[in-house]
């Protein structure tokens, strides 16, 4: 099975996300468009293998990517370089869909 497309962070520059460039309720996963996908399905994304956003459903397309806030509470929680990000997919009889894994460093400024 090939893994899903990573997720991307808006707020970040290349590989670093910088917390003075995330607002106050924090920072938007941009999740790419999924074959097969649905609304009803639900995402978790992980930040080091923690989970920081829980069984939501995955949504709406917004500009061509389903978006999901991650507060910045969790990204100072996880400071320092090479944070793996990764995110899984539910479907209504719980398989599961995995992404491959991006690496962000994540500083104070």
């Amino acid at each position: 099975m090939t893994a899903l497309a990573a997720l991307q962070i808006e707020q970040a520059v290349g590989e670093v996300i910088k917390l003075t460039d995330v607002p106050p309720d924090g920072a938007t996963a941009l999740i790419p468009k999924l074959l097969n996908s649905d609304p009803e399905n639900k995402i978790s994304i992980f930040i080091a293998d923690h989970e920081v956003v829980g069984g939501v459903h995955l949504g709406d397309l917004v500009e061509g990517s389903y978006r999901h806030n991650i507060k910045k509470e969790h990204l100072l929680h996880y400071l320092g370089p090479d944070r793996v990000f990764r995110y899984i997919i539910y479907d209504y009889a719980g398989n599961e869909d995995h992404s491959q894994i991006v690496k962000y460093t994540i500083k104070h400024s």
